[in-house]
């Protein structure tokens, strides 16, 4: 892919994020079990962020459960920086669960289990959409490019596997014991808010990032929504951007736009 507009190559992600997310950290829901690292942060202006009017891709959904699928509409709104607006695309699952912004002419797929779990995956042409048992998963090495969206609905195991290590839910981790993976200490975290990490596995490295472990930085942000009125309501989100570190000021709008929808 080629290298984006020159000015966005000293932005950093987490400045990105952090305006997705409405502010600064308001707490760390971490900070006894592991400490962080801070994403690089901006040394020059963001750049401008605008509402723009993107195509939108139908992924091929399946579902584990009979279901009547809603189709996409043709166009969506996305918040991105202007000068990379003709080169991407919005994707979206049948599901009505997730829109992700990508590059302009990537496929995708998305498929969601009997429990409401699962995600959608875009990756370059080229390479083959993954189906549910072959979407790429953290703490494994993956060396694919992908912009990958996972939610893990109300399933109360599956929500805990996905925040956790970054996001501990004191509830949760009573009844379901120590979190399955270890941080890799490469892997750098920030929190741009008390619910939501953002994090970069280096090449390498497999860590949060899905996929990540290959030759190529993985960006993610994994969200954990509590529940309000509804117990219901309560899931877990994570996006990861796995691109060439050229394309590092892509995965920041990618991000971006996924924060502003679902952080």
């Amino acid at each position: 892919m080629a290298t984006m507009n020159a000015k966005w190559k000293v932005v950093g992600l987490l400045t990105l994020l952090i305006m997705a997310c409405g502010g600064g950290p308001t707490g760390d829901r971490t900070a006894a079990t592991h400490s962080s690292t801070s994403i690089s942060t901006a040394t020059a202006a963001s750049p401008p962020v605008a509402t723009a009017t993107l195509s939108d891709v139908e992924c091929p959904t399946s579902f584990g459960v009979p279901s009547t699928p809603s189709k996409p509409p043709s166009q969506v709104a996305a918040k991105v920086p202007s000068s990379l607006a003709g080169q991407l695309a919005a994707y979206a699952d049948r599901a009505g669960i997730f829109t992700v912004v990508g590059p302009k002419g990537w496929h995708c797929a998305a498929s969601y289990g009997a429990n409401g779990a699962g995600g959608l995956s875009v990756v370059p042409p080229g390479t083959a959409t993954p189906t549910f048992g072959e979407m790429p998963q953290p703490y494994i090495a993956d060396g694919r490019q992908a912009i990958t969206a996972y939610e893990s609905s109300a399933c109360r195991g599956c929500l805990y596997q996905l925040i956790c290590p970054l996001l501990i839910d004191q509830a949760d981790a009573a009844t379901q014991g120590p979190c399955p993976h270890a941080r890799p200490r490469q892997e750098q975290v920030s929190y741009p808010s008390a619910n939501t990490a953002a994090f970069e596995d280096p090449p390498g490295v497999a860590g949060d990032g899905a996929p990540s472990g290959g030759a190529y930085p993985a960006n993610g942000l994994i969200s954990h929504h509590p529940p309000s009125s509804s117990p219901g309501a309560e899931t877990g989100l994570e996006e990861t951007c796995t691109l060439p570190a050229d394309d590092h000021e892509l995965c920041a709008a990618v991000l971006y736009d996924f924060a502003q929808r679902y952080a």
